[in-house]
């Protein structure tokens, strides 16, 4: 099915977006079993959000003219925030819910809305069922390279060779060992970043229904949170049930315990990682 009324910033030029009777998508829910008509939290520049409903499949949306897109990250944070503000009372009210990225908007109302969900409603029900009871919950690994560092250089025996042959030749030949030096400390570094990367995976699989690994760099400028110090090892997102949410934490633990290393763990997440893009995939 095709739905050539679907945008986002994304997709149409923000400089001269035009949004006709358009609806801001949070997320889809099964409602068949909670009486709730609307949520009491508001969403995005604190518009009014509503549930469009088809049969007991529920889209949470609200009523907008415009596509958000800005320059701005801390007007952007702000929207992303209340963006998943919604998505979270949803997902308290509802349970497991399937979300919408930030910024994707069907124009037509709320007849669009019961259309498209209609002509999706095998593959939400599909997403629903595979889903329901499951949370996304993302490790965050990085370290502190300058403490890293330490610890290689006193590990490494080819790293200490050429700290020793530097301190016994002339600058000529310094200049050389320097250059050996760096290659050799950023191979030992690169290793070390992949062997933690196996460690991590190996450390959840056996708890997680799915798990998928990002870039370790996060590519929205602005939000990796990090300062000089401090490197992007991984990032991962895992698929799990609730009730093993303190299992895979305790996983986590022995990783954590390295000198220079942190592990953020949090969630639980509605399955972005996990969910098919239902709007692209129309």
């Amino acid at each position: 099915t095709q739905v050539p009324n679907v945008m986002s910033s994304e997709r149409t030029n923000p400089s001269s977006p035009t949004v006709t009777d358009g609806r801001y998508l949070y997320c889809i829910v099964d409602a068949s079993d909670a009486n709730v008509s609307q949520l009491s939290v508001t969403g995005v520049d604190d518009a009014t959000v509503s549930l469009t409903t088809y049969d007991d499949i529920a889209v949470v949306s609200h009523a907008t003219d415009q596509l958000y897109d800005t320059d701005d990250i801390a007007q952007l944070r702000r929207w992303l925030v209340a963006h998943q503000a919604v998505i979270d009372e949803v997902g308290a009210t509802f349970g497991t819910p399937l979300p919408f990225q930030f910024d994707v908007i069907l124009q037509g109302g709320d007849e669009a809305v019961v259309q498209w969900v209609e002509a999706n409603e095998q593959r939400i029900r599909t997403a629903l069922d595979e889903f329901r009871g499951s949370w996304e919950y993302r490790v965050h690994l990085k370290w502190d390279r300058s403490d890293v560092e330490s610890v290689v250089r006193e590990a490494d025996d080819r790293l200490q060779e050429i700290s020793q042959r530097r301190a016994e030749t002339g600058e000529g030949t310094q200049f050389l060992l320097d250059t050996q030096y760096e290659e050799r400390l950023t191979e030992v570094l690169e290793t070390k970043k992949a062997s933690l990367r196996d460690r991590l995976t190996d450390a959840i699989d056996e708890t997680a229904r799915r798990v998928t690994s990002h870039t370790a760099v996060p590519s929205l400028e602005g939000l990796d949170g990090l300062n000089d110090d401090t490197e992007w090892v991984a990032r991962i997102a895992v698929l799990a049930d609730k009730s093993d949410e303190t299992e895979l934490g305790t996983h986590l633990d022995d990783i954590a315990v390295h000198p220079g290393v942190a592990i953020e763990f949090t969630g639980p997440w509605p399955p972005y990682s996990f969910t098919p893009d239902l709007v692209e995939d129309s």
